[in-house]
């Protein structure tokens, strides 16, 4: 999945982290969407009618990873 890369560089470098499966219920997609729809850190998301995944929300700060930071 697109998310391996990310946990490969949280476990690497110790980071404890969640990871919220959000195609599991209508909840956690939920939770996804009111970020997705309203967040600045994925506007351009929004306008290339992409998902933004992966996600990262750390301390209330939200960060879509690129693949050349992974």
């Amino acid at each position: 999945r697109g998310c391996a890369p990310v946990k490969e560089v949280l476990c690497q470098n110790n980071v404890k982290y969640a990871t919220i499966d959000i195609t599991s219920g209508i909840t956690p997609l939920r939770s996804f969407l009111k970020i997705r729809d309203t967040s600045d850190t994925h506007a351009a998301a929004r306008e290339k009618h992409t998902i933004g995944l992966p996600t990262l929300v750390i301390d209330d700060e939200i960060f879509i990873p690129s693949p050349d930071q992974t």
